[in-house]
């Protein structure tokens, strides 16, 4: 079946085996209803071997795979077996499409479409900075043996213990900083400015 003739195929066109295990979404998705493994990918057994869902239909229904490709979920949902939403591509582009798709860091949750919460690495690969941001001040605190507080806006106090309040706190570069600690460091800086002249 050559790849332009796809847009025609119907649960009906697929092998028993996968058409008793399929439910058609309103999106046109064929999801896989049998086992799936923790990334929701469908599984089944074929000679023995556990082989994916997805990969059986378009062998199945479209025709082999070439050697170093692999199926781009075009429709984004992991279960799905509808071979018009499956595209071969190269294990490097599919992780391509994969990042690029992902607004929010996996760990936590952290929005990705916040400037400044996603960083890019050299190699192209992207983490989240709020994330890698917790995890130095974690391995300091480990480090330096003084207390890990969290992030700047769970703080409720400053280090040396005056609070972050109305009255005491001003913004400068999008940060919280301490009244009190500001006036202590000017104090100290025309004291020592008085003592050289």
């Amino acid at each position: 079946m050559s790849r332009q003739g796809n847009d025609a195929l119907t649960v009906a066109d697929l092998p028993e085996r996968l058409r008793e295990r399929v439910t058609v979404t309103d999106s046109g998705c064929w999801e896989w209803q049998g086992w799936r493994n923790n990334a929701n990918y469908g599984y089944l057994s074929v000679d023995g071997r556990d082989q994916c869902a997805h990969r059986v239909s378009y062998e199945a229904l479209v025709g082999g795979i070439a050697d170093g490709l692999e199926l781009d979920h075009l429709c984004v949902n992991p279960p799905c077996i509808n071979p018009v939403h499956l595209e071969p591509v190269t294990h490097a582009e599919n992780q391509r499409r994969i990042a690029a798709r992902q607004t929010a860091c996996r760990r936590s949750g952290h929005d990705w479409t916040i400037p400044g919460n996603v960083r890019t690495r050299p190699n192209g690969s992207r983490y989240c900075a709020v994330c890698e941001r917790e995890a130095q001040r974690r391995r300091h605190s480990e480090k330096t043996g003084k207390p890990f507080i969290g992030s700047q806006a769970e703080r409720t106090h400053c280090p040396q213990g005056h609070p972050y309040d109305d009255e005491n706190t001003y913004r400068h570069n999008g940060r919280r900083h301490c009244r009190a600690c500001q006036r202590r460091r000017s104090t100290a800086r025309r004291a020592t400015n008085k003592g050289e002249n």
